[in-house]
């Protein structure tokens, strides 16, 4: 309420000063959104107004958003897996470097260069751990359980070494300004960020290994590193999915359902103890007074009251007294709404990474062909939106530092080619076929109509077009090679047998398919073995012989 009169005041300032007595007086509140006035099925918001950064602004707060998450990755039952698989479908096995310069020597020198130190430790990691395609692997899955992680670029002997830090390294110290926010200091009045501080290394070595990073830190025990170097290129690689202009830090991907997360797991717990209770119940007898079913035996109990056993045995049969009845207790847990509750809370909590309950438990059985495949084509937009601009944030800034080092062995050829030297395209991964035929089909008719090229095709798949069509004339060549070898040495061998017939050709050796639909391949392939009639004279045709 106190919020709503004040508002109430400025509009009547505003209005007073620029001589609108109209929006002065009770009809102000008629000037609302529907949405301003209160409502008993609307929860209180609190924390209202400010840049985003202000809903994160204490580092305590911050530091247990962060942790949180990280306790459900690695003790819920879902939250692992799921972000496992987005990861998986977003980047494959890695993205392929494609150099674009317009020289093709050059482009393969520079593909074998990256290629090389892309998958060799010692030369891309500043650890030596891991190859460059896992740190972009830890590094987008850091986005998505932490909210951001930061890349160092640093110098190495031959070539830069990439340096991946969590956030926890990124804080800042509490005898600084308070232009930093979390680490980052930012030039307030154009929000450009000047340089990121870091830990010096994880301090709090203990006898058990384990390493802490405190909240509260000294300037000295922080480095500063410039944002950018004198050439304007980044220093830091900073990796966050921002959802507003003023959000310096990332958010993990999870806090909206924090608590959905928490209410799933105690409706697995509740159902699992509900199954154990009903468990250790098998029937129900009716009856009106006492009836023996067997031998009874009384025992003392420790507080002085006694305890009755009745023997049962297999195969004993109870005659009931009129009006008794022997009920069976068969509980129906879980019950159908369960599971359907159940995956309705996968949903809402995949929803917050892009991935449909059908990839978060590779389950189709709730779904029809088509409804598997229109959710599948909604993931994949999210998918190739991250595709695009993690490498943006990753994978070319590292290549272009590697380009400026690898630039003094290139030669004079570079020379000509400053401008298009850095230029270059990330291939991600495809995804197999829903259904092969059909879409292999729908495919075809691309091709057919001009309606895409041979080399995004294959990008679509997740194939190489240089690859491909190398390899395919390299193993079509070889396998034609090959039969061309030994169609001459038959008709060496029979030479008097196939003296009145035709002499035996590479193609009744190898059977090549021809591509469907394609006639005219084999009306020239029947000319050639005599088999049409402007081909056939004086030329007889061996029986038992089909073109290819």
């Amino acid at each position: 309420m106190e919020l709503s009169r004040l508002y109430e005041r400025e509009i009547k300032v505003v209005a007073a000063s620029h001589a609108l007595p109209s929006f002065v007086g009770p009809s102000v509140r008629q000037l609302n959104y529907a949405a301003n006035q209160p409502s008993r099925f609307r929860r209180t918001r609190t924390h209202l107004g400010g840049s985003a950064d202000a809903h994160y602004a204490a580092e305590f707060r911050f530091w247990e958003l962060r942790e949180y998450a990280r306790d459900m990755d690695r003790n819920d039952l879902i939250v692992g897996q799921m972000i496992d698989r987005a990861v998986e479908n977003i980047l494959g096995p890695g993205l392929q470097l494609h150099p674009t310069t317009g020289d093709p020597k050059l482009d393969l020198e520079l593909w074998e260069r990256w290629d090389e130190w892309s998958s060799t430790p010692s030369l891309c990691d500043l650890a030596k751990k891991r190859p460059f395609s896992e740190l972009a692997r830890l590094g987008l899955r850091h986005v998505f359980i932490d909210g951001d992680s930061f890349g160092v670029v640093r110098h190495g002997p031959e070539s830069p070494v990439l340096q991946l830090l969590e956030g926890d390294r990124c804080s800042s110290p509490d005898n600084l300004a308070d232009d930093i926010v979390h680490g980052i200091e930012l030039n307030y009045d154009t929000d450009e960020v000047l340089a990121y501080l870091f830990t010096r290394a994880l301090p709090g070595m203990r006898k058990q290994h384990i390493r802490r990073t405190p909240l509260s830190k000294d300037s000295a025990d922080v480095i500063r590193i410039p944002a950018f170097n004198s050439e304007g290129d980044p220093n830091v690689l900073h990796l966050y999915r921002p959802k507003r202009l003023t959000q310096t830090r990332g958010v993990t991907s999870l806090a909206p359902c924090f608590d959905i997360l928490g209410m799933f797991e105690d409706v697995q717990l509740a159902k699992v103890v509900q199954q154990q209770m009903v468990s250790c119940v098998a029937a129900f007898i009716t009856r009106e007074h006492d009836y023996q079913f067997g031998n009874r035996e009384e025992q003392d109990n420790v507080d002085g009251t006694t305890k009755t056993l009745e023997e049962l045995a297999p195969g004993l049969i109870m005659r009931l007294r009129t009006g008794e009845k022997l009920e069976s207790f068969n509980p129906n847990v879980p019950n159908p709404e369960f599971f359907h509750h159940v995956r309705l809370m996968i949903r809402l909590i995949g929803g917050n990474v892009g991935m449909p309950l059908e990839l978060v438990l590779l389950d189709t059985t709730d779904t029809t062909f088509h409804g598997y495949r229109g959710v599948l084509q909604q993931a994949r937009k999210g998918f190739e939106v991250v595709q695009k601009r993690y490498p943006q944030m990753l994978h070319t800034p590292v290549y272009k530092a590697c380009l400026r080092r690898w630039l003094p062995d290139l030669g004079i050829r570079t020379k000509k080619l400053k401008r298009n030297l850095a230029s270059h395209y990330w291939q991600a991964p495809g995804w197999p076929y829903v259904d092969p035929k059909t879409e292999a089909e729908a495919d075809k008719i691309r091709l057919k109509n001009g309606m895409i090229s041979p080399r995004r095709y294959h990008m679509e798949q997740g194939n190489d077009w240089d690859d491909v069509k190398r390899e395919l004339v390299e193993d079509y060549g070889s396998a034609i090679e090959l039969a061309v070898e030994e169609a001459e040495r038959l008709n060496k061998k029979f030479k008097a047998a196939l003296k009145e017939q035709p002499q035996i050709t590479w193609r009744e050796i190898l059977h090549l398919d021809n591509p469907t639909g394609n006639t005219r391949a084999v009306k020239e392939q029947e000319e050639l073995d005599g088999g049409s009639e402007a081909g056939a004279a004086g030329k007889p045709k061996r029986p038992g012989v089909q073109p290819a």
